[in-house]
């Protein structure tokens, strides 16, 4: 509890320790009602909030989107997937794009880069495992 200081018009002042909640008027020895007065002390207290109220609400926020996260990626993949083809001839999978590229004459480099990804994906769901992994390690570090 806080410790007020109260001033009276007749020049009399007064400390008073008190709860917050506490709105009664302090009456001086004249008779009269006392004001309260606020010092210049630089310290302040918001009522209901702590440092550890606010980190943990933090890291409850954090936990929930990290949860939420893992969450949209086991539902709903890792993102759009691309059709693999060859200046529109599709083709069953990267590695044959990449080999009809090859043939043509067309640089492989973008299909290499898309032949990795699908190594590193789950074929049953379309999960990017490096995806998955990482949501799933922020998970766990909350």
């Amino acid at each position: 509890m806080p410790t007020y200081t109260f001033n009276c018009d007749c020049g009399k002042s007064k400390d008073v320790f008190r709860s917050m909640s506490k709105k009664d008027a302090v009456i001086c020895d004249c008779g009269k009602s006392m004001n309260k007065s606020f010092s210049g002390t630089g310290s302040f207290f918001v009522e209901g909030s702590t440092p550890s109220k606010a980190w943990k609400e933090k890291r409850v926020r954090h936990k929930k989107n990290a949860s939420l996260s893992l969450k949209q990626i086991e539902k709903y993949g890792s993102g759009p997937r691309l059709t693999p083809n060859v200046g529109g001839v599709e083709t069953d999978n990267w590695e044959d794009a990449s080999a009809l590229a090859k043939e043509s004459g067309i640089d492989t480099a973008g299909y290499e880069a898309q032949v990795r990804a699908a190594k590193n994906k789950n074929n049953s769901q379309g999960i990017d495992e490096s995806k998955w992994k990482k949501a799933k390690e922020e998970l766990k570090r909350v």
